[in-house]
């Protein structure tokens, strides 16, 4: 089952609170004490959790290039426009991403590094470099390709991506802690790799 992203987060949260309450119900009538309330922060919190964790994301770019994010529950096969089938399952710490176009898409990993400062200098030097021949360092930002009427499955910090196409990356963030914050970017590939 596909669900879309405000649905999701509707059921996420309000399903479990259901859960809780209607526990604490039952078990209070049932045996005339409150034991349904601890029971039913334990249910309700294993469910909470399946949702955020157990739940992978997928994204879906259509030849328009508008994207779609769902969240799948279970088996579920998409047909895109060319007529092929694909199985949006697939490991809850990943993101997919579904290229329902005819144009080569890449994901870009943009690196905020200290005072969370965005060096767009740097990253388009490492990007025009970036070839079979390119030597990677650690630091460097990561590239993924994903073909035209393909999918893709990456495992990305707090697993969403935060751009698409043509917005603009800000060249400062703000976050907590001390260590470098990453963001991703669905665009376009300007040439084949």
């Amino acid at each position: 089952m596909c669900i879309n992203g405000q649905l999701y987060t509707v059921m996420s949260i309000l399903l479990p609170i259901l859960v809780w309450i209607g526990l604490t119900i039952v078990i209070y009538k049932k045996f005339k004490n409150y034991y349904g309330v601890v029971i039913g922060v334990l249910v309700s919190g294993m469910m909470f959790a399946f949702f955020q964790v157990g739940v992978p994301k997928v994204y879906i770019v259509n030849n328009n290039l508008k994207v779609k994010s769902v969240r799948v529950i279970g088996g579920v096969n998409y047909q895109m426009d060319n007529g092929t089938q694909v199985d949006l399952q697939h490991d809850p710490m990943e993101v997919m991403v579904v290229n329902n176009s005819s144009v080569e898409l890449m994901l870009e990993e943009i690196i905020y590094g200290p005072d969370f400062y965005f060096n767009k200098q740097k990253y388009d030097d490492v990007i025009s470099s970036v070839d079979s021949t390119h030597d990677k360092k650690a630091n460097d930002p990561r590239i993924f390709y994903i073909e035209s009427y393909n999918t893709g499955s990456f495992r990305l910090a707090h697993q969403r991506i935060d751009y698409f196409f043509d917005e603009e990356m800000p060249r400062k963030i703000k976050e907590y802690g001390t260590s470098n914050k990453k963001k991703y970017r669905l665009r376009k590939a300007p040439r084949k790799h």
